[in-house]
């Protein structure tokens, strides 16, 4: 294995890539773990630290933190998103928390395309010889 094949592409990582959900829908998230995502966890968390190094932060708000990071930084953008109506919801970061929130399962696909490393790798760009 080349070590190469395991870079990854740190713009990608930031400004996100489109995933599909299904049914028409895309989702456009960033990588779990990127630095504006990390670094906003790090500061909401900070006014928690004695409760959490106790463990006695509860659940519900480790997991509310959690989503207002992944609202701001991982969710970026998503396209077929309909509510009841059929009519598309409309993105934003509330938006976005609402259905982080309310939807454990839509939660669980964001997740778990912002840690596809596929999706994320170093295109490497061959130069194409004469041949």
């Amino acid at each position: 294995m080349k070590i190469s094949s395991l870079a990854v592409d740190k713009k990608k990582e930031e400004e996100g890539v489109w995933s599909d959900i299904g049914e028409g829908a895309k989702i456009l998230v960033a990588r779990s773990g990127n630095s504006k995502y990390q670094e906003c966890l790090r500061l909401s968390i900070r006014p928690h630290q004695n409760r959490l190094r106790r463990n006695s932060l509860p659940d519900d708000v480790l997991e509310n933190l959690t989503i207002n990071a992944m609202s701001r930084h991982i969710l970026l953008d998503w396209s077929g998103i309909l509510d009841d109506q059929n009519e598309p919801i409309t993105h934003s970061i509330e938006m976005a928390k609402d259905l982080l929130t309310d939807y454990p399962e839509f939660r669980e696909i964001v997740s778990s395309a912002s840690s596809d490393f596929e999706s994320y790798k170093l295109e490497q760009i061959e130069e194409i010889s004469g041949n």
